[in-house]
């Protein structure tokens, strides 16, 4: 695993985990958090795909990222509402590492 890896889980996790605090903090059913979670965690890397005329069906291929994106939002979704508003003060720090 190399150093890009790393990066890429953190990044992922971050920024998976930012879309469903927005969606639950809108209220949002399990379904609604599941898909605003990955729309941030992974439209980035889509948008770029397209920017540089790389196949967007590449996003499939990451099957790991894939799993942690939905296991952070899971375990996003099941925490407790204050631990929730505890992230709210930190959001932009980890925002900001994604």
């Amino acid at each position: 695993m190399d150093i890009f890896t790393v990066f890429s889980i953190i990044g992922t996790i971050a920024f998976a985990v930012s879309g469903a605090i927005v969606a639950m903090e809108e209220e949002y059913d399990i379904l609604g958090v599941y898909v605003l979670g990955l729309v941030t965690a992974f439209g980035g890397g889509v948008i770029r795909n397209l920017l540089i005329d790389v196949p967007v069906t590449m996003l499939w291929t990451q099957g790991m990222l894939l799993k942690t994106a939905v296991i952070a939002m899971t375990i996003a979704f099941i925490l407790p509402v204050k631990w929730i508003k505890h992230w709210k003060r930190s959001e932009a720090f980890f925002d900001a590492i994604g």
